[in-house]
């Protein structure tokens, strides 16, 4: 159990970290978790639209609309007619939030550097696998209850 506590308890510092830390240094001290999930979505994945954030998200296309509308209001948010296709608009967080997330990458960075002289490359290689072993199960799953939806 102690693994699985250790997960959990990883998440929720550094999803708490996180929303603390958009909501001390944005100048908008509200952003909800919401909020967070999708410009985390937007920042770590570099090119996405709203039609990829709805089918990712299993939501409707007019519901993500609404929640980008009201962060692109809010200013966090910037969309951009694609050049080469001009039906397709790209999604990209806005300057302000851009250099947060900076902040808060660099504090991951730091902390791998410390991960880095305190363990062999073998013991980091082995949490990579179990962090893997993880992210697919955890994936699967997120699979099997849309496929029981669509039933």
């Amino acid at each position: 159990m102690e693994m699985q506590d250790s997960v959990h308890r990883f998440f929720h510092d550094l999803s708490l970290n996180e929303l603390q830390l958009m909501n001390r240094e944005s100048g908008y001290p509200n952003i909800t978790y919401n909020s967070l999930l999708y410009l985390d979505l937007i920042y770590y994945r570099k090119s996405c639209t709203a039609s990829e954030l709805a089918k990712l998200l299993h939501i409707s296309k007019a519901a993500v609309t609404a929640k980008l509308n009201e962060l692109i209001r809010q200013g966090f948010v910037v969309k951009r007619q694609n050049t080469q296709d001009k039906r397709r608009y790209d999604l990209s967080v806005s300057p302000d939030m851009e250099k947060i997330y900076r902040r808060f990458d660099k504090r991951l960075l730091t902390a791998f550097e410390q991960i880095e002289r305190q363990f062999t490359r073998e013991q980091m290689d082995c949490f990579c696998k179990v962090l893997a072993v993880l992210d697919r199960f955890y994936m699967e799953e997120a699979d099997d209850e849309q496929t029981v939806k669509n039933l």
